[in-house]
């Protein structure tokens, strides 16, 4: 913030966060323009959004593998096979447990329930299920 005086009276001048530019108008207002505010966040979440962005393209991914090999009709997969495809199985959106303790790890509809060490049952899931 930038003071200037004239005879008795203050003025302060705020400086846009990003551009450093006189802002006007408010006295909360930060910003001299929208694109100066959007740039801004923008670069401060960058780091954050650029995690969000991968997580989101591996579970993506990891569905649309899912998608086409229960389309294809294949009900049981090796973790081998799985993995050869790009399958990231660290990577789902919810497990869903049953009350025989067996655990399905869904990544959206699709998902995947081991059956030993080395398979996988590839499953979609029921409506009653939610």
């Amino acid at each position: 913030m930038h003071l200037e005086t004239h005879n008795t009276l203050i003025i302060m001048k705020k400086r846009c966060l990003q551009c450093q530019s006189p802002v006007f108008g408010r006295i909360d207002k930060k910003f001299c323009s929208t694109e100066c505010r959007v740039q801004y966040h923008n670069t401060k979440n960058k780091k954050d959004n650029r995690y969000i962005l991968q997580v989101n393209k591996f579970l993506r991914q990891n569905r649309s593998i899912l998608q086409q090999l229960y389309d294809d009709h294949v009900k049981k997969i090796s973790q081998s096979q799985l993995l050869k495809l790009g399958f990231k199985p660290e990577y789902c959106t919810n497990i869903y447990q049953t009350k025989n303790q067996k655990k399905y790890y869904f990544t959206y509809d699709f998902g995947i329930l081991p059956l030993s060490s080395d398979y996988y049952a590839v499953v979609k899931r029921k409506e009653y299920l939610r």
